[in-house]
């Protein structure tokens, strides 16, 4: 199914009588989801009225989608300032930087020297909307040799190259394993998914890791601050990732668009039941 210019759907429907959804298939288990198998849809002949979510996996182009799909009379759910917003760091690390770590967004990369005047070593880094699919060698920097031999591999890696870098504090989470291999080892972190500021779903982030879960009072604190970051980001579909420090702490890790983040430990029919019930009662 072809919708505006070059975007390609596998499916559009109303969800329920109630939400406009697109979806398209990117073959990854923890994003894609097969709605008809478990709701009542109905096809979309005619162009809704309603703002609708993309399921759609990562956009390459945010604005211009949304700008042919607006020329094609289709809305969706977010803005490209709101998708913006909740996807650069840059964007989202000014509303909420005393609730995640210290960070530093550096218009052209940086030198060892040069961070390590702003951070103390280890520092964590990432590209300013990505890191490199959780790859430690990529992420936790020990030393300015290191740093050095990070610049080389960024200029010629194909995820990072075109995104400004990030510089993070590095705070120690608290583990639920060993890091495997070259990967980020596996923390007590969890994703929150918000609708309208509402929370409708909360799962474990390392959803492969150990059956780890929150006590009725950790639920408390993580909801609180992830309720927080809902409040002051303002948008449609949020997505809050928040980790335990070893010293105890709940931070915020990142943010991003809900529409093109995978579940993780969420249960999508769970999820999207909530999001339709917050639509149902029109919050």
């Amino acid at each position: 199914m072809h919708l505006a210019n070059n975007l390609i759907v596998d499916d559009f429907f109303i969800l329920e009588n109630t939400l406009p959804i697109m979806t398209r298939s990117v073959g990854v288990r923890v994003y894609d989801y097969d709605f008809r198998n478990f709701f009542r849809v109905r096809s979309v002949f005619s162009t809704p009225t309603q703002p609708v979510l993309a399921r759609i996996g990562a956009f390459s182009d945010y604005a211009t989608t949304y700008a042919d799909l607006t020329n094609e009379g289709v809305t969706l759910i977010h803005t490209p300032e709101e998708h913006d917003l909740c996807s650069l760091l840059p964007l989202w690390y000014p509303l909420i930087a005393d609730l995640t770590p210290k960070s530093i967004v550096y218009s052209s990369l940086p030198s060892a020297q040069e961070v390590g005047q702003d951070f103390d070593w280890p520092v964590f880094v990432k590209g300013e909307r990505q890191t490199h699919k959780h790859k430690l060698s990529f992420s936790v920097i020990e030393n300015e040799a290191q740093f050095e031999r990070l610049l080389v591999e960024w200029k010629q890696d194909t995820m990072l190259h075109w995104q400004k870098m990030v510089c993070r504090q590095f705070i120690p989470l608290q583990l639920v394993e060993k890091s495997v291999a070259d990967r980020l080892p596996s923390s007590y972190e969890f994703r929150l998914f918000y609708w309208k500021q509402q929370l409708v779903s909360i799962g474990r982030y390392w959803y492969e890791s150990l059956n780890y879960t929150l006590s009725e009072q950790e639920k408390l604190q993580v909801t609180a601050l992830a309720d927080e970051v809902a409040r002051r980001l303002s948008v449609c579909f949020l997505v809050v990732d928040i980790a335990k420090t070893v010293e105890g702490n709940w931070i915020v890790i990142e943010v991003n668009d809900g529409q093109e983040s995978g579940y993780a430990g969420n249960d999508p029919r769970l999820l999207w039941e909530e999001v339709l019930r917050i639509e149902k009662i029109g919050i």
